[in-house]
């Protein structure tokens, strides 16, 4: 009994359902056609997009800085004279005068 009543309920729905669509049709093929996007525009901005976009990059590529002259430092003569110079010369000089040889072989200062 089950079966009867699942065979009239869908019996109904399609009915419904012809009735709710009844008048419609389709579209023609060609009309569908006409409706696409044109590839031809396609065709003609991607260039055009990748050439603005090189010209970005181009433009606001960082550039590196420009190197200054070159100044001859031999025709430069620098002399400083600091307040704490005195210091570094020691009151007997004659010991530092050459670099001292640790070889055991001489008499020691």
């Amino acid at each position: 009994m089950s079966e009867r009543r699942d065979d009239h309920e869908d019996e109904r729905l399609r009915r419904a359902l012809h009735a709710a669509h009844e008048g419609e049709a389709a579209p023609p093929f060609a009309a569908l056609v006409d409706k696409r996007p044109r590839r031809r525009r396609t065709m003609l901005l991607a260039p055009l997009a990748v050439a603005g976009a090189l010209a970005a990059v181009l433009l606001l590529w960082p550039r590196p800085a420009p190197t200054p002259p070159r100044i001859e430092l031999s025709s430069l003569q620098l002399s400083s004279r600091g307040p704490l110079d005195f210091l570094l010369h020691m009151p007997d000089d004659k010991l530092l005068t050459q670099t001292p040889r640790f070889d055991g072989k001489g008499d020691w200062p």
